[in-house]
């Protein structure tokens, strides 16, 4: 028997969905893209945003928008839609918000930093630059750690 694991987390399906109905919509060039946002269309001649956020919950959808995402929001707010996508019985749904109504359910945790450790061999520390990636440094992580306790110090 094979074993098959399938993303339940996945947003693919969803996002094709979304494409469907853009285009029925009267959305032209409606692509499926990777940066900076989900989907990118043009509508009157005028290009839109898309971020889609597929959610299996029931009441609430829980997840997180990327720096990149809220600058692209930010740059053209009027022409940006955060996607929350979701399935009911009778097919997909699609709520749309504003980068300004998306900001109201949105917040700032302490920032994450990632790590990535070979498993069973301790091997000497080694810098390497991959893609977009910020290698962490001791000067960096006094930078994050002040700039989050600014960020928190402000007022809502």
């Amino acid at each position: 028997m094979e074993n098959v694991s399938e993303n339940l987390k996945s947003d693919v399906e969803a996002k094709h969905a979304f494409q469907e109905i853009l285009q029925r919509e009267g959305y032209s060039d409606v692509q499926i893209s990777a940066s900076p946002t989900d989907i990118a269309a043009k509508k009157d001649g005028v290009r839109w945003l898309f971020e889609v956020k597929f959610t299996r919950a029931e009441t609430h959808c829980f997840g997180a928008a990327t720096l990149t995402e809220w600058a692209a929001a930010a740059e053209d707010a009027e022409h940006f839609r955060f996607v929350i996508a979701y399935k009911k019985a009778d097919g997909w749904r699609f709520d749309r918000y504003s980068p300004d109504e998306f900001m109201a359910f949105s917040s700032v945790p302490p920032f994450k930093i990632y790590f990535n450790v070979p498993i069973g061999k301790k091997p000497a520390a080694i810098r390497t630059r991959l893609s977009k990636r910020i290698c962490l440094t001791k000067s960096r992580l006094k930078l994050l750690s002040r700039q989050f306790e600014e960020l928190r110090a402000l007022e809502n």
